[in-house]
Parts: C-alpha cells; sequence; structure tokens
C-alpha cells in the first residue's frame, strides 16, 4: 500500500485533534476517511508545502500548530458519498486528455495533491501549484488541461450532502432550481445518484418540462 505524508493538527495546548484537510477554502482536520486529506507521497513534498498550511491552521485554531507525519494504512473503505463521488469521476462525459501534453514537473505536482480524486476551485489550484513552484507558463497550462477535461470543481450543498460540480453540472442544477423550485433538491439528488448531473441533453424530464413551459 502506498504510504503517504500528512499534517497532524494539534491545538495550542499540544492536543492532538486529527488530520488535516480542506473542506473548499476551509481548513478543517479529521481522524477518519484520511483518503480525504492532504498528503503527499514524500516528506519532501510535505515540507514544500507546510508553511502555507501551517500559517492558516494557526489562524484557524488560535494559537495550534501542524506537525508531518506519515500516515498510518486506512483500513476503512470510504464512505457511500465518496464512493459515489469517485465512480461520478471515472464516468466524466469526456475522456481525460492524456497526462503526457504536460511537462514533468506539472506531472508531479498532480501526482502529489492525488490528482484525478482531489477536487478544488481554481483559486486553490494556484495557491497549490504556487507553492510547489511551477512557474506561470506551466500553470497556464495546468489551467487549460483541467479545463478541458472539466475538472474544474466547486463546493455545491444539497440532500445533506456535500458535491462537489462542474460548471456544466451547475449550470444543470440552475435549471433545475428554475423548473423544479420546491423539490429541486430531490431532483438533484436523483439525477446525481445515477451520475448524471451535468447532462443536461439526456434529462429529457427538463427538457419536455422547459419546452413546455416554452409554448405556454
Amino acid at each position: 500500500m502506498t504510504k503517504y505524508y500528512g499534517f497532524q493538527c494539534y491545538s495550542k495546548n499540544n492536543n492532538f485533534m486529527g488530520w488535516l484537510y480542506t473542506y473548499g477554502k476551509t481548513i478543517v482536520y479529521t481522524t477518519k476517511n484520511l483518503h480525504w486529506c492532504k498528503r503527499w507521497k514524500t516528506e519532501k513534498g510535505a515540507k514544500e508545502n507546510f508553511d502555507s498550511y501551517n500559517q492558516k491552521w494557526q489562524v484557524k485554531s488560535e494559537g495550534g500548530y501542524l506537525k508531518i507525519e506519515q500516515m498510518p494504512e486506512e483500513k476503512e473503505a470510504p464512505c457511500q458519498s465518496q464512493e459515489k463521488q469517485d465512480e461520478k469521476d471515472k464516468q466524466m462525459n469526456e475522456p481525460l486528455e492524456p497526462l503526457e501534453e504536460l511537462d514533468e514537473l506539472t506531472l508531479e505536482f498532480l501526482k502529489s495533491v492525488n490528482y484525478p480524486r482531489v477536487h478544488m476551485i481554481w483559486s486553490e489550484w494556484f495557491e497549490e501549484a504556487k507553492a510547489y513552484e511551477l512557474s506561470d507558463k506551466e500553470i497556464t497550462e495546468l489551467e487549460q488541461y483541467l479545463e478541458k477535461n472539466n475538472q474544474l470543481t466547486s463546493p455545491v450543498a444539497f440532500g445533506g450532502r456535500q458535491w462537489w460540480l462542474t460548471k456544466r453540472e451547475i449550470q444543470h442544477l440552475e435549471l433545475l432550481k428554475q423548473y423544479y423550485p420546491a423539490t429541486w433538491e430531490i431532483e438533484a439528488d436523483n439525477r446525481m445518484r445515477r451520475l448524471s448531473l451535468g447532462e443536461l441533453d439526456k434529462d429529457w424530464q427538463l427538457k419536455a418540462k422547459m419546452s413546455k413551459s416554452q409554448n405556454i
């Protein structure tokens, strides 16, 4: 099993709280589901990103600190919602472009952040890429690559869950809100179960409702 290095979160009173991960732009911690956490395959990779996250955690915890440690092997299976999200990653409408179009340093960076399972908005990608010392040209190429592969996502909550949605999925969600104002969360959750949110051309039920509304 692959070994990873991550950040242990401590309070200002030196109490261990969990392993660091990010929820959108929010710094949080967990003692379970360690595959969610910020982690690197080498201690060097963790050290290169340490200062930025340590500063954020100090603010979040009002005086706490981080420590770099080798993460324990996770024996528990991922939660159901994570399994669905992973399956959704595999069934994106368009196949991922080959990574060979990116240079070696960018490839190393993507591996360090656990791509393609990681979900971040562009500002977070940009921050991580800068911390990894990618050049402006490499960062531009990275953005183009992620955009092409529909991998730039934003956190959206509905149906009692947190989802990371692409721009296309968010556009689909907005239409559901418009045409199903009272039940849009149920409609969206049903589509997420079928891994079809974002495939507007195949959403015949919504298209029929939109067509009927336009003909009135």
